[in-house]
């Protein structure tokens, strides 16, 4: 068994660990957006373009396009699903850069995960992974053979 402050250290170390991807994470989507401004201003210098059509055509973030694969489906998907539906549309990612930006997504309530798979939330009455099934009524002795689902708000059905 270990010690207590082994384990501490450890669960220490995972914290650290989580806040350094989020970072690389952070860093990564600040380059895309650096590379994008890049690309405006290139063009804007060689091709005489005026600022409304550059204007006109942003590139999504990284958290955009998340968002918007995950809005496309109610099956939802794993990370490494999104990361390549991403790069299919041109866009390269990786899962660990969707897994980080995922789990702040729920920490701002905007997704929810369940069996692996992460959902959008699609509004304020979703309650996301911690839904349960209703509980069924108090047994007065008398066998209930009701059976008793559950689903989500825009009718998916929860097993």
């Amino acid at each position: 068994m270990e010690n207590i402050a082994v384990m501490i250290l450890r669960t220490e170390r995972q914290k650290l660990q989580s806040s350094l991807d989020q970072a690389i994470a952070d860093c990564k989507e600040l380059r895309v957006q650096v590379r994008s401004l890049d690309d405006a201003i290139t063009q804007l210098e060689n091709k005489g373009s005026d600022v409304a059509s550059v204007a006109a055509t942003p590139q999504k973030t990284l958290r955009e396009l998340i968002l918007d694969v995950l809005s496309n489906t109610h099956q939802g998907m794993t990370p490494a699903e999104i990361a390549k539906t991403i790069s299919d549309g041109g866009r390269e990612t990786g899962n660990t850069t969707v897994s980080s930006l995922l789990s702040r997504f729920k920490k701002n309530g905007w997704v929810w995960k369940r069996s692996g798979k992460w959902y959008v939330k699609r509004n304020e009455n979703e309650e996301g992974p911690d839904e349960k099934p209703p509980e069924p009524p108090e047994s007065n002795d008398v066998e209930d053979t009701t059976s008793y689902q559950s689903s989500t708000s825009d009718g998916r059905v929860l097993s």
